[in-house]
């Protein structure tokens, strides 16, 4: 199999999945939350309510996100990119 067939079907952008009980998965976001050209997941900080991550790109440099949940709900903004 080459690498056209391996990568078939796959987005662009970094992977963040979650498990409530260590052994099933789902996806948060499978495209960098829309962001494909972001491919690392660089540094996580937890603090309060929030989940703080950066990402690295070619083009923004890197982004800070904080992400927290209300009601199972996921509230996602970004801080900046440099």
């Amino acid at each position: 199999m080459g690498i056209q067939e391996l990568t078939a079907g796959a987005t662009m952008g970094y992977d963040i999945y979650y498990s409530a009980d260590g052994e099933n998965f789902d996806a948060l976001t499978k495209d960098g939350f829309g962001h494909p050209e972001s491919y690392g997941l660089r540094t996580f900080l937890r603090a309060d309510d929030a989940l703080f991550f950066t990402t690295s790109g070619p083009y923004n440099g890197f982004e800070v996100w904080k992400l927290r949940t209300e009601a199972d709900q996921y509230n996602l903004t970004i801080g900046f990119e440099i």
